[in-house]
This record gives structure tokens, C-alpha cells and sequence, in this order.
């Protein structure tokens, strides 16, 4: 499993790659498409299980990577997968693997069994979209439209306020800081309280739901809106933006990698969007392809197959 875990590290999907014999970072992207084995070109969400599989959601089914080859699960060749509209994505410490749906449907993914799960099964809400958190202990919970739950042993249970940072929109790191933003900025709170300020105006209103925050292993947080990522460390920002290689859409941070490479997967703009980016030697590499979505919403997930 070790080569899956280091191939998977060197083949990547929109990659900020770190060189760490270097003081200052170099950062290269590359675009990678349907062209290189992605089922579509629109990725949503990205995570590396502990076996050191990278996986993508798409709507097109969730993608599997090792490194060489894309293995595709759909609803056509996976039994417990209720809806190829894949959107959101959790990878627990266990190896399980949580995936919300476009058509408001839960899919986990444990020891190679899928299995899904909507009003029907328990999933509160009659849901458009699922989301994920972290409570103010690092517990994942889920977001329905009626609200945050726990999802434990297959039961959903409320997400009482208490476990809650506080109230307005937040991301607990995995070093207990505590960072909260709004449209002017971002505060930082250390596991001793320190506080830190950065001022950001960024590009987005209250509407804009396609913001990501994830903290790296140096202490960097990455924060996208929607025309630039940003990096924050010791009360610094960087800001990145298409005139540095990035896709002219939205780009949303989402893991790290063994090798400290950060991950980003590309958002829809105007119902066209990228693939997936990795690292070449060349400064800044384009994909030419763009996928069209539908522009009709599928229908709510369900237990039916056709």
C-alpha cells in the first residue's frame, strides 16, 4: 500500500506543491481533465484516506486515484449508491468515508461497503444539498436544512449549541486553533487564546456558499472566495489569483497531502468548469476542456435505481 500512498502523492489534482529544500515555497499547477481519466472535468470536493487512496467527488459517481489510474462508483456499478451527484466530502481518522449529494442524499463509504442514506433511511431534512463541520472538539457533524447532526453508529443526533464555537461562521484546525471570517476578514484564536487579525476584503457576499478554510501541517490556513486563495501565517496574507497559474473560477483548499502538497478542487462558474490541477516543472499549465452541466436540476435523491 505504500507505493498507492506515494504515487497518489505524486500525481495530483489542482496542487500547490511546497518545495521544503527552499525557504520560500514554489508553487506550480497544471489542469487535469476528462483527457487524464476524470469522469468529468468538474470536481468537487477532494480527500486522501489513510490507506493513501485520493478520492474526488464528481457528478458524475466519486473517483477513486492511486496514482496511475481514476476508478469510478456510481449508482450503475456500486451497490449502495443512491445518486452520482456527487458534491461534499469527510474522510474520517477510520477510514470512513462521508460524501453529500447535489440532490440531498448521505453516502458513507466503510471496509468497501456503500451505503446511503435519505429521509427514508433516517436523514433529517427533505435536503437540496449536504454539507459537513467540525464542533469545537473536532467532531464531525453533518448539515442538513434542519440543521447540524451527528452522524454515529447510523443515527443522527442533534448538535447541541454548546458544541459550537460560537455563534457566525467558523473552521477548527487540527492544531485547536480556532479561525472565524467574514466578509472583512479573518480571526485567528490559538489553543491559548492568542488572537491574531487579518484584514481581507474579500470577494463574496452572505449568499456565496462555495468558501473552504483548511489549515495546512505548517500552520497556514487557506481560505478561497470567489476569485482568489489566500494563505495566512503569522498575521501575513498571500494572495493568489488567476495571474499565478490559478483556473479563472472558483478554487476551494482541501487536504494535504503526505507529501505537503496542498489539494484544491475547482468550483462551477457559470456552468463551466476545470479540471483537476497538478504539479509540473512548467510555472503555469492551462486545460484547454471545459465541461457544460446540465442546467436542470436533477431530481431529490432516492433509494430507486434505473
Amino acid at each position: 500500500m505504500s507505493r498507492l500512498a506515494n504515487a497518489a502523492i505524486v500525481v495530483s489534482a489542482l496542487v500547490l506543491t511546497l518545495s521544503t529544500g527552499r525557504a520560500q515555497a514554489q508553487y506550480r499547477f497544471e489542469n487535469w481533465t476528462t483527457d487524464n481519466g476524470l469522469p468529468q472535468n468538474g470536481v468537487r470536493g477532494v480527500g486522501q484516506m489513510p490507506d493513501g487512496y485520493l478520492w474526488f467527488t464528481t457528478f458524475d459517481g466519486l473517483v477513486r486515484f492511486d496514482g496511475v489510474r481514476f476508478t469510478v462508483f456510481d449508482k450503475s456499478n456500486s451497490q449502495g449508491i443512491y445518486s452520482n451527484r456527487f458534491s461534499t466530502l469527510q474522510i474520517e481518522t477510520d477510514g470512513t468515508l462521508l460524501a453529500g449529494t447535489e440532490d440531498g442524499c448521505l453516502t458513507s463509504y466503510h471496509d468497501g461497503t456503500f451505503r446511503s442514506y435519505t429521509a427514508a433511511e433516517g436523514l433529517p431534512g427533505n435536503n437540496d444539498w449536504v454539507d459537513f463541520g467540525r464542533d469545537k472538539d473536532g467532531q464531525t457533524f453533518v448539515v442538513t436544512d434542519l440543521g447540524r447532526f451527528y452522524f454515529r453508529e447510523g443515527k443522527f443526533q442533534p448538535v447541541a449549541g454548546a458544541a459550537l464555537p460560537g455563534e457566525g461562521r467558523f473552521y477548527l484546525g487540527p492544531t485547536g486553533t480556532l479561525w472565524t471570517y467574514d466578509r472583512n476578514g479573518v480571526r485567528q484564536t490559538s489553543a491559548h487564546r492568542a488572537e491574531t487579525i487579518y484584514s481581507i476584503k474579500f470577494d463574496f457576499d452572505l449568499r456565496f456558499r462555495q468558501i473552504r478554510l483548511f489549515e495546512d501541517s505548517r500552520g497556514n490556513l487557506w481560505i478561497n472566495d470567489q476569485s482568489a486563495v489566500y494563505r495566512l501565517k503569522d498575521g501575513v496574507v498571500k494572495k493568489f489569483t488567476a495571474a499565478d497559474g490559478l483556473p479563472p473560477v472558483t478554487i476551494m483548499p482541501w487536504v494535504e497531502d503526505n507529501d505537503g502538497s496542498i489539494w484544491f478542487s475547482s468550483s462551477v462558474a457559470h456552468h463551466t468548469a476545470p479540471g483537476l490541477p497538478g504539479p509540473r516543472a512548467e510555472p503555469v499549465v492551462r486545460a484547454d476542456a471545459v465541461f457544460r452541466l446540465p442546467e436542470k436540476k436533477s431530481e431529490r435523491c432516492s433509494g430507486w435505481k434505473l
